[in-house]
Parts: structure tokens; sequence; C-alpha cells
């Protein structure tokens, strides 16, 4: 079934040529675990985006990828395709909380993979980490992140672990076998993040991400930024050029399928109204901390003043320290002060209801 998955990838990526007309600025292989394919498939894959998509020069080429499948032969092929920026799902050095999380390595191997990437050639790693972990000590923590600022990557992801329904941590919270995350504490561990983090030179320029300067994801700003991508392969999102949200089947006989008959496999297909619009585009650019709003983006995009559109919400967020109002790099931004990033999501849920959608002259 992988060659037929393959190949009705390659055969997707063909279909969807035209919904992006412009030069391709970032490509991102992840949500899964690409670094099981094989070289031949990478081959393929790259070769076939290269082939109907315009690629900027320098432009940002992410996997993800797991510690345990990276050789020093694999390594040095990714970086020959054209891959220039990893991102290794390390979650923890502890080797008793990875046995806990079902994860397939160890901290060692962690380690070691990192420094193949290095003699492979990446000059761009993040490293993926997960706070909170049943059992975590706020030291046990930190030691993780000392380990991590010790490989000196150049972005770092820190997450508050999220226990999702009917996942096997779930199941053993539930069931009393390993102790149900603490807030309070998991809040301690990110505070100590973003003051350690700073110490060490990265710049907290999204809630959960930190880079060394210039090694933002441009990728994920695309996102953050609410600009329009392709989505490609079984369960990928997309948001086009004319408003339009989508996801790819899931369901990967369906997705063949289609996909043989020519047709690009879209299981859900939304057009956004303004509203919406203006909503995600307030969310999603409050994650980012330095950047926040941009006023007179949003009234560009919009032809809407976003201190009309919200002139219930901010002096009340104001009032509370929540936000803040400042000028830099020459443009009046809305974004959150960092008394707000603990309770980020709260804040940013105000957004989702614009008050008034009227043009800005009226």
């Amino acid at each position: 079934m992988r060659p037929d998955f393959i190949q009705a990838l390659a055969r997707e990526i063909y279909l969807a040529r035209e919904e992006i007309t412009g030069p391709v600025e970032t490509i991102f292989f992840g949500g899964g675990t690409p670094s099981l394919l094989s070289l031949a498939d990478w081959q393929l894959i790259l070769g076939t985006l290269l082939g109907h998509f315009d690629l900027v020069l320098g432009a940002e080429v992410t996997a993800e990828a797991n510690p345990e499948n990276l050789s020093l032969d694999y390594l040095l092929q990714l970086h020959a395709f054209g891959i220039n920026r990893l991102s290794m799902g390390v979650q923890t050095f502890d080797d008793h909380l990875l046995h806990l999380l079902g994860r397939g390595h160890t901290a060692t191997q962690a380690m070691e993979a990192f420094a193949r990437a290095r003699q492979s050639g990446f000059e761009n790693l993040n490293l993926d980490l997960i706070y909170g972990l049943p059992g975590q000590t706020l030291a046990m923590w930190q030691l993780d992140l000392e380990i991590a600022l010790d490989l000196q990557p150049e972005h770092i992801s820190a997450y508050g672990l999220q226990v999702e329904l009917h996942t096997p941590l779930e199941v053993m919270v539930r069931r009393g076998r390993v102790p149900a995350p603490l807030p309070d504490l998991a809040a301690d561990m990110y505070d100590y993040t973003c003051e350690r983090l700073a110490q060490a030179g990265y710049q907290h320029y999204e809630i959960s991400n930190w880079a060394k300067p210039g090694y933002e994801s441009r990728h994920n700003l695309t996102y953050w930024r609410n600009q329009p991508y392709v989505g490609l392969g079984p369960g990928a999102h997309g948001y086009d050029d004319h408003n339009r949200r989508y996801k790819i089947e899931t369901r990967l006989r369906p997705y063949l399928a289609s996909v043989q008959e020519n047709r690009r496999p879209l299981a859900e297909v939304e057009t956004l109204d303004l509203k919406t619009r203006v909503a995600e585009t307030a969310f999603l650019g409050l994650r980012l901390l330095q950047e926040g709003v941009d006023l007179t983006g949003f009234e560009n995009r919009f032809g809407l003043d976003f201190t009309v559109v919200y002139a219930e919400v901010l002096p009340r967020l104001q009032e509370r320290g929540l936000i803040e109002l400042v000028r830099t790099s020459g443009a009046w931004r809305v974004r959150l002060t960092q008394r707000a990033y603990l309770v980020s999501n709260p804040v940013m849920a105000e957004f989702l209801e614009p008050a008034l959608l009227v043009p800005s002259h009226s």
C-alpha cells in the first residue's frame, strides 16, 4: 500500500499545481513521521514538488523527524535533497518519561541524532519539548532545558502537555496509574522557560516557540498571519486565495480513489465569511508576541479599523493589563503583554466575536 500512497501523493501534487501561482517560500513535511519515508520516496516527492511549484532561492524546507529514524547516511541524503530545516520530536531527555509517552527513542539516541544532523550539514534545527508531564518536577524540566541548550539548536518549541481523550496517557491518568498534570506547576515551568531561554539569547516570538534571531519558523508564521497555504496528503488542511479552508480526505482508500480519478481528495470545504476571517486573523495574530496584530495591515486587508471592530474588547483587556497598543518598526500593533502569556487562550478568545464590522471611514 505504501508505494501506492507515494505515487498518489505525487499525483495530488500535480493536481494542486495551480493553487499557488506565485513563488513558494516554505515547504513543511509533518503531521506524522516523514522520517519513515525511504530515500526513494523523498526523491520522488521533492522532485514532483520542484517540477510543479516555483521554489524561491533560500526557501525554508522543513521535515519533522523522530530521533530513532535518523542514520547519518539518511540525514546526508535529506540534506542533499534540499531539506534545510529539521524539527526533531525529542519531547524530553528523561528516559522514564519517554517510556511513559510511548516514544521509541532514548535521551542518548536523541542527542546522538542531533549530533549526526549537525554532521550532515543542517544549520537550522528545532527541538520539540513538552513540559508538565506526569511526575515531572520543575528540576527535571530545568535539566531538560539545560541539555537542550547544550545542543545549541536554532529553534526550541516547548508545549504544555495536553492529555487528549482516549489516548493511552489519558487512560493511565484516569485509572490513577500516573498522576494528573498540575496546572500551577506547569505555569512555573513556562515562566522558567521564558526566563531561561531569554538569558540564552532566544527570542520568544510566539507563545510556544523561541528562536535565535533570524531563525523563526517561516512556515508557521504563514499560519499565524492567516495567509494562504496548500495542504497535501491525507488529513492535511489548506487555506486558499478564495478564503476557502479545506481538509484532505483522511481515509487512505478514498484518498487513493479520488486521486486516481484526477480529483483533489477534499473531504471538507468551507468558505469563510468576513466575520470569521477577521476573528481568526486577530486570534492568530496575537499568538505572535512581538509582532501582534499590525493595525495598518489589518485595515489594508479588510478595510476595517481594528480598534473600531474591537471597541468593546480592547479597553477592557488594556485595563486588566493583558494587551497593549504599541508602535514598533513604524507600525501600530496590538499584542499580548507578558502578563497574558499564561492565560493567552482566554484572552485571544475575546477576539472571536467581532463587535462591529464597519468600514473605518464610516
